[in-house]
C-alpha cells in the first residue's frame, strides 16, 4: 500500500513502449527539472534572479536528492520532493489573492503530494497547518480579510484531500 502516482507515470511511459529502464531515466530528469524551477520560482517572490538560480542549484544538487535516487531508488519521494515547493507557493499565492483559480490550483499540487509519497506528505503538512494560518494573517494585515483568506487556503487543501481520496480512503 504505497503512493501510486511515481508508479503511474512510469506505467503510462511502459504503455508506450519507454523500457523501465529510460522510464526511471526520464522520470528522475523530469523531477529533478520540475523541482528546480519550482525552488527558483519560490526563490522569486522575494529574491534577486541570481539569489533564487543559487538556491535552485543547492535543491538539485542536494545530498538527500541523490541519496534518494541513487542508492534506494526512491522515484517517488524524489517526485514528491519535487513538487514541494510549487505547493508552498500555491498555499502563499492561493493567501494572497484568494480566488477559485488559485484555490483549485492549490487542491491539485496538494493531491500530487499526497498521490506521490506519504512521508513527504506528513513532513509537508507539518509546515502548512502552522504556516497557511500564519500566511493567512500576514496576507490580511492591511485589508483585514484573513478568515477568507483562511478559508480559501482552507478549502484548497480539502479540495485536494478529496481528489487523493482514491488513493486515501481505501
Amino acid at each position: 500500500f504505497y503512493a501510486p502516482l511515481a508508479t503511474w507515470l512510469g506505467g503510462v511511459l511502459g504503455l508506450v513502449g519507454i523500457s523501465a529502464a529510460m522510464a526511471f531515466t526520464l522520470l528522475v530528469a523530469a523531477g529533478w527539472m520540475l523541482g528546480s524551477v519550482g525552488v527558483y520560482m519560490l526563490g522569486r517572490r522575494w529574491l534577486p534572479a541570481p539569489a533564487a538560480l543559487v538556491g535552485a542549484a543547492l535543491w538539485a544538487y542536494a545530498p538527500s536528492a541523490f541519496q534518494g535516487v541513487w542508492n534506494i531508488g526512491s522515484l517517488s519521494q524524489l517526485s514528491a520532493s519535487a513538487l514541494v515547493p510549487w505547493l508552498f507557493l500555491a498555499v502563499i499565492r492561493a493567501a494572497e489573492i484568494p480566488n477559485t483559480r488559485r484555490v483549485s490550483l492549490l487542491g491539485v499540487v496538494f493531491a500530487l503530494v499526497l498521490l506521490t509519497h506519504q512521508p513527504t506528505s506528513v513532513l509537508v503538512g507539518l509546515f502548512i497547518a502552522p504556516g497557511a494560518p500564519a500566511l493567512c494573517l500576514w496576507f490580511a494585515r492591511r485589508d483585514k480579510r484573513w478568515l477568507a483568506r483562511l478559508i480559501s487556503v482552507g478549502s484548497g487543501l480539502v479540495l485536494g484531500a478529496g481528489i487523493a481520496m482514491i488513493f486515501l480512503l481505501p
